[in-house]
């Protein structure tokens, strides 16, 4: 097997402030590839949310001042989440803004790094407050981002 195949280790979640949270994880596939995974509307539903909430609405205007508006559904409750996408410098980093109705709003950095045919995506969460960083974390956040990095994973796998 060669050697970027192998599983990546678990992401690893710290808190820099009280209103910050920064989740890091490498992917076994070029930049390019997992820039489209987080970007492509067609691609997105297929890993990101919390296990047992598919998503069923997902659109994206990956471009500044574009919107984004995702809808996830299950066990008789939906939410959604929306907002407007900041900055985009493909395919190296992308800012984004969730707004109401989110119960969560907050922005969002995702940082691209490629390096020896592995990409590690640093996701940065800056909030209002520190209660509602504290309520995304009560949320069992990381058991998400887990769950969603590893249907990530498999995607990565099934594209290459």
């Amino acid at each position: 097997m060669p050697r970027n195949t192998v599983a990546p280790p678990a992401s690893t979640m710290t808190l820099p402030s009280d209103t910050e949270i920064e989740i890091v994880r490498s992917f076994a596939a070029p930049r390019e590839l997992v820039w489209r995974a987080f970007t492509d509307p067609t691609l997105i539903g297929k890993w990101i949310g919390p296990p047992g909430f598919p998503m069923t609405v997902c659109e994206m205007d990956v471009r500044p001042n574009g919107k984004f508006r995702w809808t996830f559904a299950g066990e008789g409750v939906e939410f959604t989440t929306q907002g407007i996408i900041h900055r985009v410098d493909k395919p190296r980093f992308l800012v984004m803004e969730s707004m109401a109705p989110d119960p969560t709003p907050e922005v969002r950095t995702v940082t691209f790094e490629e390096s020896g045919g592995r990409t590690r995506v640093v996701i940065h969460v800056k909030t209002a407050t520190k209660e509602i960083r504290d309520e995304l974390l009560a949320g069992a956040m990381q058991d998400a981002m887990e769950s969603s990095s590893a249907r990530l994973d498999a995607l990565l796998l099934e594209l290459a």
